[in-house]
């Protein structure tokens, strides 16, 4: 049984190597071209970085530094919920990008595991009342699942925060 494993394992390496050059680069470094194997069973080559690029790279980052990241910058982001009356800065929940909208909710639960939850409620409300959704809106149709989804998971989160408050 090993032994008919073991050659399975053979045989498969040496079809998905059987294609690659191994001869040395005429460059001299390697290009960090790499075989990966795909969900579906497909073999990709994915593409290295070109020395030049390596270069230019390291010199940009000698030159600025490293890239920090803010630890505070979902606060910044969440600035505008500030409950402030404006509504040039009034944050449209369904019509953001699913990828901000998803930080907002990082940042709601965030509040609510630190135990804010006269805070979470705060910006809860304030989000559900800059939705400017319709009455007539149908959240039952197939283009409204996100605003639905949105919707759904506020509630969830108001009652996990209400079950928390005397």
């Amino acid at each position: 049984m090993l032994r008919a494993s073991i050659l399975k394992v053979n045989r498969y390496l040496s079809k998905m190597f059987a294609n690659t050059n191994t001869s040395a680069d005429v460059t001299g470094y390697n290009t960090g071209e790499v075989a990966v194997k795909r969900g579906s069973g497909t073999t990709k080559i994915r593409k290295g970085q070109t020395e030049e690029e390596f270069q230019e790279q390291k010199k940009q980052f000698w030159a600025t530094g490293p890239s920090v990241s803010k630890t505070d910058i979902l606060a910044e982001l969440m600035s505008d919920l500030s409950l402030s009356k404006n509504e040039g800065s009034a944050l449209l929940l369904n019509k953001m990008e699913k990828i901000d909208r998803e930080k907002v909710f990082y940042y709601l639960n965030r509040l609510y595991y630190d135990r804010q939850y006269d805070v979470c409620l705060q910006k809860i409300d304030y989000l559900e009342k800059n939705m400017n959704i319709p009455p007539d809106f149908n959240l039952a149709l197939k283009k409204n699942r996100s605003v639905a989804h949105v919707l759904r998971d506020l509630q969830d989160l108001r009652d996990r925060c209400q079950s928390h408050l005397p």
